[in-house]
């Protein structure tokens, strides 16, 4: 493969509760990257929309661990200082890991 060197923007941040949630996107549009990256406390994802995959790295039990997960048709991410979600919009599934006390279990749903 090949390597892009890229810098990233923070886009959007909240802080609801204990958490808290940020989005960083690619600063240059011009690439037509499609990869968000977002984090909890201890962990980051990167999530590619289009080819619908998606990397996971630090504390393993608080999100950093996503190597099994199909993240085809979902374009969304959310996160607590302890996990994430993401979400498919067309389906209306959810895909929870992480902290199981602090959101990473999403199966009820």
């Amino acid at each position: 493969g090949h390597r892009v060197r890229m810098s990233f923007a923070e886009t959007k941040s909240s802080t609801h509760g204990t958490g808290g949630w940020k989005v960083w996107k690619p600063r240059q549009e011009e690439n037509n990257l499609s990869i968000n990256i977002y984090e909890t406390g201890y962990a980051f994802m990167a999530l590619d929309k289009v080819k619908g995959k998606g990397w996971c790295w630090g504390r393993t039990d608080e999100g950093g661990n996503c190597a099994a997960m199909n993240f085809s048709g979902f374009t969304q991410v959310y996160s607590t200082g302890y996990a994430f979600m993401a979400f498919n919009p067309i389906s209306g599934r959810a895909l929870c890991w992480g902290d199981t006390h602090d959101g990473g279990n999403c199966a009820a749903m």
